[in-house]
């Protein structure tokens, strides 16, 4: 029986992919203790800067327009285009000057249109979360959410913020490296490493946000509860 449920699951998903955008898809992101970037999850292009406060450092990322796509699986093909007037990626992120979350008001926000998902398109907020913990390294920004909402916020449970590829604002073929946070952050004007002013980091990035929806269950719907209860009479039956 298990190896029935697992043919009809593949045969559903199979149907599913059909019309879905393909995409670039990223490899897997992580940084300790930030949850891996994963599946499902937003990508999309971002502008992002880093300013030097007296508090510690603010950073904003902003999407650029009809560049969102929500990656439902690793597998090429698997995913969908956020479209509308109203999409839009932000981030705003508040930390100390070691680097840690300053307060509680740092977020991620998607907003948009989901376009050929099963049923009727989301659109308005498709996702929203607090950033609760920060990491980086050279080449990547992490951090990880919580308090989850929106469309994509069906599930609770730990997921991620990821900012990577960095490149020169406007070239694409000029790779960067994050300075890292605390004392040498940009004290001089750099652009070798993206520092455009002192205290300001500029960057070309890309943005991966892990949101927690278990593909099978937004994307299957009531066809996996039907797998579930054929499984459940089986065993009845067995027994």
């Amino acid at each position: 029986m298990k190896t029935q449920i697992g043919s009809l699951f593949k045969a559903m998903l199979s149907v599913a992919a059909l019309g879905m955008t393909t995409n670039v898809f990223a490899a897997t992101v992580a940084l300790p203790p930030i949850p891996e970037s994963g599946y499902p999850s937003f990508e999309n292009s971002v502008q992002i800067t880093v300013t030097k406060k007296w508090y510690g450092y603010e950073l904003v990322a902003t999407g650029d327009a009809k560049d969102i796509m929500f990656d439902y699986t690793s597998a090429p093909g698997g995913a969908y285009a956020v479209s509308g007037e109203n999409e839009k990626f932000v981030t705003k992120a508040y930390l100390r000057p070691d680097g840690t979350m300053y307060g509680d008001d740092s977020y991620v926000k998607i907003t948009g249109k989901l376009v050929g998902v099963p049923g009727p398109d989301p659109s308005g907020t498709l996702f929203s979360a607090e950033l609760s913990n920060a990491a980086w390294n050279s080449s990547t920004i992490g951090f990880s959410t919580t308090d989850f909402g929106g469309w994509a916020a069906q599930f609770g449970t730990d997921e991620s913020l990821y900012f990577t590829d960095f490149n020169r604002r406007g070239a694409s073929t000029t790779a960067l490296t994050f300075p890292g946070f605390g004392s040498g952050f940009c004290s001089v004007k750099n652009p070798a490493i993206g520092c455009t002013a002192k205290g300001v980091w500029q960057a070309d990035a890309r943005a991966l946000t892990t949101v927690p929806v278990p593909a099978a269950v937004w994307l299957l719907g009531s066809g996996l509860i039907g797998l579930m209860s054929i499984g459940r009479r089986s065993v009845k039956e067995v027994a």
